[in-house]
């Protein structure tokens, strides 16, 4: 933990939640209500989820690349909850001297993490998750200008559950994105 003040609820009348081991300290960076009506919450680099009735699940962060072998750490930066009521998650991978030279994209499937994307070093923005009407994910990195024609594209990516992300359309900046109804992606 980096030594945050966690997360508080107020109920109309009272404050609480610093007694919970999971609320009571971290860095809190994001939270999202599904439509089950859970919580979940990015806690440092663990990601929590509070179902009423039942308490806390913890989701420990992925390994992010064996040959790092625990050298290196995901805070989540950002995580979004889709149609069906799982988890999304860009974790800020950290290690060594610093941290943002990688964000790496995860779905939650039960209780395995799968990739889904990632930004690299050359990445500027690439944090904001949508989702479709049919379920599926998307989102926008903006990347360095490049020569290489093996470069990073920017624009808009649809995040294939398990497989490399797939740019849909090219485009040169964006700030937030959003689907509609109809499965229009806006950017």
């Amino acid at each position: 933990s980096t030594g945050g003040y966690g997360a508080r609820w107020f109920d109309g009348t009272r404050w609480g939640g610093a007694d919970s081991a999971v609320t009571g300290s971290g860095c809190v960076n994001d939270m999202e209500l599904d439509a089950q009506g859970r919580l979940w919450m990015g806690v440092d680099n663990d990601l929590a989820r509070y179902t009423p009735c039942q308490g806390w699940d913890v989701y420990a962060a992925p390994e992010f690349d064996p040959a790092w072998r625990g050298s290196f750490v995901g805070d989540i930066l950002d995580l979004a909850v889709d149609p069906q009521g799982k988890a999304w998650v860009w974790f800020d991978i950290c290690g060594g001297a610093s941290c943002g030279n990688f964000m790496k994209l995860f779905h939650l499937e039960g209780e395995e993490w799968v990739w889904a994307g990632e930004c690299d070093y050359t990445c500027r923005f690439g944090r904001n998750i949508a989702f479709g009407p049919d379920g599926a994910a998307w989102f926008f990195a903006a990347y360095e200008p490049s020569d290489d024609p093996q470069a990073p594209v920017s624009g808009v990516y649809r995040a294939p559950v398990g497989g490399a992300p797939e740019l849909v359309a090219p485009h040169w900046a964006g700030e937030a994105l959003a689907v509609d109804g109809a499965g229009r992606v806006w950017l």
